[in-house]
Parts: structure tokens; C-alpha cells; sequence
């Protein structure tokens, strides 16, 4: 089983990685984050994936951005390093 749990933290989870953004945005529209600690929170999300593998089609990874992208919690610039990884 540890070997499954290590596998798994070799790669992006996409889905997890999205709900963090959206919770972050969550606190940050109600007040109980400021911008510049929702920024580092999200920069340091960023950086843990760009040490993560990918494990599904870039395509497939991509579109799972573009609610976050829309809704501006992910900037031009975040979706410049993400597309570094794909």
C-alpha cells in the first residue's frame, strides 16, 4: 500500500488541486484571507505541482483549468507556468 501512496504523490491530482484553488477563492470572497495571503497559498500550490508528474492527457488537464481560469482565480500568468508542465 505505501508504494501506491507514493505513486500517487509522484503525480498531479488534478481534481484535488482545483478544489484547493476554488476553497482559497472561497476564503478569500469572504474575507478570511487577504489577496496577498491567497496569492502565496496559490503560488505555493503552483510549485507543488510543477514537482509532479502529469498522469492524464494535457488536453484532459488543461480543460479542467478553464473554470478557474474564467472565474479569474487562476491568472495569465499561473496558466503560463501549468502549460511549462504539459
Amino acid at each position: 500500500m505505501e508504494i501506491e501512496e507514493q505513486r500517487n504523490k509522484d503525480y498531479i491530482d488534478v481534481a484535488d488541486f482545483t478544489e484547493k484553488l476554488k476553497r482559497l477563492s472561497s476564503f478569500l470572497n469572504a474575507g478570511m484571507i487577504s489577496q496577498e495571503e491567497f496569492e502565496d497559498r496559490k503560488k505555493n500550490l503552483l510549485a507543488d505541482i510543477c514537482m509532479k508528474k502529469l498522469q492524464e492527457d494535457p488536453l484532459d488537464f488543461l480543460a479542467a483549468l478553464v473554470p478557474l481560469k474564467q472565474g479569474e482565480i487562476l491568472t495569465d500568468d499561473d496558466i503560463s507556468v501549468i502549460k511549462k508542465l504539459v
